[in-house]
């Protein structure tokens, strides 16, 4: 018997395994190594889960070095005589990561079998797709197009016109800039109406979209969000929908954290509960794009922990926060107090209309007069109707004295009297940068009126002043007040009805005189 220089006669056996002669008949043997099954078993799971396997489909999979097995012992081989006449030929084979299976044909050739983790938890990277540029609309479409558009896709998809949205279709004035606006109230969101709302968003984008007190099912809503997604359609979305019913959270916060021309997300009257705000706030940290968030009459979750201002912390795109009606108490005004300390970023606060009350406006004070690099830090605070009185006149005194960025301030509707514009008077006088004060219906009185008229006369920087709601200030009062103007930069002043007893024409002559 003949044998070949080359290997070719030994691919059979896998590379393993040594042919010798026996005997003088010619007759060879095979020497080949094989091992214990327990040891053979130990090796291959441990060959296995040892070796990393990367690019498998394009995705990179890898296995945690915490769970590595920790290097084999050498592998002992036994080598046994084997006759070429058995048909058993192979006992065993060297598994490697790759698990090798012996075909059932006569031939006896090796496969190779591709496996993947066993559990999804192995899976600890990924590839993401390539960045597609968002939808952009290139050509103007005149309004009455549009409604053509928006008609023939009505009559399309068998749905009847809204005219409400006609309406608004009609004042758009270009269909590319994001300069209209767009309210969908009270609408029984069907596939057929999606149809027709995505024939407009192909044509023309926004300045807002308003989606409150509609319909919707758990799949309209996912093709909402894909829409919105996709078309980039406007720059701030204002929405009130129950997203908690619709099991629409996830799909909701995933819309937010692609879009790419968002710039300002509103919620009104919905309940936010602690793990959604998670999601949500995570959204927005991921997306730098987006500036303002806006909780309007929200219920939101706020102890143990105030997860918004816990997350809002370490944002430093996000400038404007908006928490009217909120039940914000004097804690929550401590801890955004803290959330101003180290914050520079924000720039405008709203927490009107709730009830933090002259000890949460200190704990508030505390962090805010902390601001003091020019330049930086909060320049519009709105404090309006939260339960503020005369005790907090020295506050208000440190937050005008100290805020040297701060540039609009709103304590309306709260019951100030005469004596924080007392407490105030020094401050007005000196502050560079306040340039517009809100002290509607905070009742001030023809005194008040004097002390503030006395206060103008020394500033240089306010230019706006809101006295709505102030009845008990008569012509007296307006009389100083218009005197004052003379020499201020102020160029607006807000009075009632009730105050016209003493014209406003007075304001106005002394003014511009």
């Amino acid at each position: 018997m003949e044998l070949a220089d080359d290997d070719e006669n030994l691919s059979i056996f896998g590379g393993i395994g040594t042919l010798v002669p026996l005997d003088c008949c010619g007759e060879m043997e095979l020497i080949l190594p094989i091992f214990d099954d327990s040891e053979s078993e130990a090796t291959a799971s441990g060959c296995s889960s040892n070796i990393k396997i990367e690019n498998i489909l394009d995705k990179r999979i890898s296995i945690d070095d915490d769970n590595l097995i920790s290097p084999l012992e050498p592998i002992k081989l036994s080598p046994i005589v084997l006759r070429k006449e058995r048909k058993n030929i192979l006992q065993s084979v060297l598994r490697t990561s790759f698990d090798r299976e012996t075909s059932s044909d006569s031939t006896n050739l090796l496969i190779k079998k591709v496996t993947f983790p066993a559990s999804l938890h192995e899976l600890v990277s990924y590839k993401e797709p390539e960045y597609v540029y968002p939808f952009v609309i290139l050509q103007q479409v005149l309004p009455q197009d549009i409604i053509i558009i928006y008609e023939n896709s009505c009559l399309r998809n068998n749905t009847i016109e809204i005219k409400n949205i006609k309406t608004q279709l009609s004042e758009i004035r270009n269909n590319t800039n994001r300069s209209a606006d767009l309210k969908l109230n009270n609408l029984n969101v069907t596939y057929e109406v999606l149809e027709t709302l995505e024939d407009i968003f192909k044509i023309a984008n926004f300045k807002s979209l308003t989606i409150t007190d509609c319909i919707f099912t758990a799949g309209t809503i996912a093709v909402l969000f894909d829409m919105l997604e996709y078309y980039e359609c406007s720059a701030q979305l204002v929405i009130s929908i129950d997203l908690e019913q619709l099991d629409a959270w996830k799909l909701f916060c995933h819309m937010m954290s692609k879009t790419v021309y968002l710039e300002s997300i509103t919620l009104k009257s919905m309940n936010v509960s602690d793990i959604n705000m998670k999601n949500f706030m995570h959204s927005i940290n991921m997306n730098h794009n987006i500036k303002s968030i806006c909780f309007d009459s929200c219920t939101l979750i706020k102890l143990p922990n105030f997860t918004l201002i816990e997350y809002l912390e370490f944002n430093y795109s996000v400038n404007e926060i908006h928490l009217p009606h909120a039940g914000l108490y004097t804690k929550e005004a401590d801890v955004i107090g803290k959330l101003l300390k180290n914050n520079l970023n924000i720039q405008i606060l709203d927490i009107s209309n709730n009830l933090i009350g002259d000890r949460g406006l200190e704990h508030l004070a505390k962090g805010l007069c902390q601001q003091n690099i020019a330049g930086q830090g909060l320049s519009v605070l709105i404090l309006f109707n939260n339960q503020i009185t005369e005790k907090s006149g020295k506050t208000i005194n440190a937050i005008i004295t100290n805020c040297k960025n701060l540039r609009t301030l709103n304590v309306g509707f709260n019951n100030l009297t005469d004596a924080v514009i007392s407490e105030i008077f020094e401050s007005l006088k000196f502050t560079k940068s306040l340039e517009g004060l809100g002290l509607q219906a905070t009742v001030l009185t023809c005194k008040g009126a004097a002390v503030l008229a006395n206060a103008i006369k020394e500033n240089k920087s306010l230019k706006e002043l809101n006295l709505k709601g102030n009845k008990a200030i008569y012509m007296e009062g307006v009389e100083k007040l218009s005197q004052a103007l003379i020499s201020s930069k102020i160029s607006k002043v807000e009075l009632d009805e009730t105050n016209r007893s003493c014209p406003i024409q007075i304001l106005s002559r002394n003014r511009f005189s």
